[in-house]
């Protein structure tokens, strides 16, 4: 809720900066030359290293004007978790929007997201390596488990996918349901936050691809929650548990999306260094193994 205490800002000149921001990113990386990439943005000539730098300059600009727009977090009330009920009718409009979206479409073959991941897949099985032999910016897991299905079901390359991609939209519904209300933040609206988040991405079983389900952005966050949880107040044998937790954790991201793999490494090391204030030889030791063992 707003801090009474937190200086004042003009809005309408943050309004105006913020309408500047957004033309500055949509328009100055496309000033930035870039090397030839595999990726619709370089077909338009706009720079994607040169937009999140811009986007992560401005945004600081502005939550130190704004002071983080005179937010203030709560620190106590009853936190609500979100029941078991909307996590089932949760469930339930996922499967039968995949269902849907494969009697449509995909009994048919790709569509949308689905054509490149199929091919990718189709490519593995006639003994091609990926990110050797063809192009594939995500993790190896999206490919080999569509092939092992393939394999263990007698199914066909479309068919396997399918199922995998199906697999995914539930684990990815489930794991957002664990994420919302493994949060220890006191609030009621845990509930409403849960289902903002599921509707905005529901609309993205349209593009029937594997990367766009929950569990690519959700898995990050499960992880750290539980590293996190098995760190805070304890002793230096559940933080070296917690250490080896974070490695395995790490690698499971890197089979999903190295992108993540590394955010999570980072924000591990981070919470690892902050976790013993009073900086003891112990805690040192893990850090910097842990360090050392994500290298």
């Amino acid at each position: 809720m707003p801090s009474q205490n937190a200086r004042t800002f003009n809005l309408r000149l943050f309004l105006i900066y913020v309408g500047i921001a957004l033309g500055a990113i949509f328009y100055l990386p496309s000033l930035v030359p870039l090397q030839p990439t595999a990726s619709d943005s370089y077909l338009f000539g706009y720079n994607n290293r040169a937009a999140v730098v811009l986007l992560l300059v401005l945004v600081a600009i502005a939550a130190i004007w704004t002071k983080g727009l005179n937010l203030k977090l709560s620190t106590n009330g009853v936190s609500l978790p979100v029941p078991r009920k909307t996590l089932v009718i949760s469930l339930l409009a996922v499967l039968a929007g995949c269902m849907a979206m494969y009697m449509l479409a995909g009994r048919f073959g790709g569509l949308g997201e689905s054509s490149y991941e199929i091919d990718r897949a189709w490519m593995l099985s006639q003994g091609k390596t990926p990110y050797v032999d063809f192009e594939w910016p995500f993790g190896a897991a999206l490919l080999y488990i569509p092939l092992l299905f393939s394999r263990l079901f007698s199914l066909g390359i479309v068919q396997a996918y399918y199922l995998f991609w199906a697999i995914n939209c539930l684990l990815g519904t489930v794991l957002l349901f664990a994420v919302v209300n493994r949060i220890d933040y006191p609030t009621q609206s845990k509930k409403i936050i849960y289902i903002v988040l599921f509707s905005s991405w529901f609309l993205s079983i349209l593009n029937m691809g594997t990367h766009y389900t929950l569990v690519r952005y959700t898995c990050p966050l499960y992880f750290i929650l539980v590293v996190y949880k098995c760190i805070r107040g304890a002793g230096a044998g559940s933080r070296v548990y917690g250490a080896l937790l974070a490695v395995a954790f790490t690698a499971v991201l890197l089979l999903i999306s190295p992108e993540t793999a590394i955010a999570f490494a980072f924000a591990a090391v981070c919470i690892f260094a902050l976790a013993d204030s009073s900086w003891k030889g112990s805690n040192l030791a893990i850090v910097a193994s842990l360090i050392v063992a994500l290298g």
